[in-house]
C-alpha cells in the first residue's frame, strides 16, 4: 500500500503518546509544592526514562523541570561528577540554551504560558537527553568502536603510502639530511628526488606542540641547505584542526599542508618533478 505522509505522522503520535504517564494526573507534594510527575516514552543513555515536573504558577505561568535528574542522578549514577567539570557545566547551560532552557543549580528548567504548555515539556525533554549524554565528554566514558582507532589515527601513514604510490611520483622512506650544525635528521619521505616529506600526526591536539617543535628545529638547521619548497610539513587534520600558531610556526621554515588540502600538494609536487 502506498504511505501518506499524514498516516505515518498519526501513527507515530499516537504511539507517542502512548508512552506518557502520569501518576494518575494526582498532584504530588514536594518542599510545599505541587507538582504534576510525567513519565514519559524518552529515555537517558543507561535507558531511565525521562520524568518531568510541572508546576502551575500564578497568571495562566506553568513551569517545567526535569527535577535535576539528568545532571544530578543519571550523570552521577554513570560515575560523572558534572559539577567537578567547568567544561562539562558550560556545555550544559549551552544545551540548556539551544533548547530555550535554564541550566540553574542542576535542574533544567523553562518557564512560559500554559498554552504552550507542550512545546515548553518538548524543550526541557530535549534539554535533559542533551546533558545527559556529557558523560561521554569524558574519556573514561566515551565509547569505543571497533576499528576506530585503526581507520583514525594509526591508519594515516598507510593511507600515505597508497597516494604516494597513485600519484605515480618516485619515493624514499626515511631518508636522511645533514644540518648546517651537523646535526642528523630523519624525515619521513624524500619524494621526486629533491624534495622531503615530514607528516605530523599526533592523534589529538594535545601531543601536538612536541612534534611543532622537533619538525621546526629540522627545519630551521636545514634551511642553508634546503630551499622552502623543498621541505614540506603534512598535517593530519582528520582528527582535529590544527592551531593557528603551530601552522604559522612551522610556515617559517617549510611549506605547510593540511592533508584535507593534500591536491596542493599533488600540484606542488607535480611542478617540481
Amino acid at each position: 500500500m502506498a504511505l501518506e505522509g499524514s498516516e505515518v505522522v498519526k501513527q507515530y503520535a499516537e504511539t507517542l503518546a502512548q508512552g506518557f504517564r502520569c501518576q494518575k494526573w494526582e498532584e504530588v507534594q514536594y518542599e510545599e509544592v505541587q507538582y504534576i510527575v510525567i513519565n514519559t516514552p524518552y529515555l537517558y543513555p543507561n535507558d531511565d526514562g525521562i520524568c518531568l515536573y510541572v508546576e502551575e504558577l500564578p497568571g495562566g505561568q506553568v513551569r517545567v523541570s526535569d527535577g535535576g535528574e539528568a545532571a544530578h542522578l543519571n550523570l552521577w549514577k554513570e560515575g560523572f561528577d558534572i559539577f567537578r567539570s567547568p567544561r562539562a557545566m558550560a556545555l550544559a547551560r549551552e544545551i540548556a540554551r539551544d533548547n530555550l532552557a535554564e541550566f540553574d543549580l542542576g535542574d533544567l528548567t523553562k518557564t512560559g504560558p500554559a498554552e504552550e504548555l507542550g512545546d515548553i515539556m518538548l524543550n526541557v525533554i530535549q534539554a535533559a537527553h542533551g546533558v545527559a549524554h556529557l558523560q561521554y565528554v569524558h574519556p573514561r566514558h566515551r565509547p569505543t568502536f571497533p576499528g576506530l582507532k585503526k581507520q583514525g589515527n594509526a591508519a594515516f601513514p598507510e593511507k600515505l603510502k597508497t597516494f604516494l604510490a597513485e600519484i605515480g611520483l618516485e619515493y624514499a622512506a626515511a631518508p636522511r639530511l645533514t644540518g648546517g650544525s651537523g646535526q642528523v635528521y630523519t624525515a619521513h619521505y624524500k619524494v621526486a628526488g629533491f624534495t622531503y616529506l615530514h607528516t605530523l600526526n599526533p592523534g589529538r591536539s594535545s601531543r601536538a606542540k612536541p612534534l611543532v617543535d622537533r619538525t621546526f628545529g629540522m627545519w630551521a638547521d636545514c634551511n642553508d641547505n634546503l630551499e622552502l619548497g623543498q621541505k614540506i610539513t603534512l598535517l593530519n587534520d582528520e582528527a582535529f584542526p590544527w592551531k593557528e600558531a603551530h601552522v604559522k610556526r612551522l610556515s617559517q621554515v617549510s611549506t605547510v599542508i593540511n592533508w584535507s588540502d593534500r591536491d596542493k600538494l599533488v600540484d606542488l609536487l607535480a611542478s617540481r618533478a
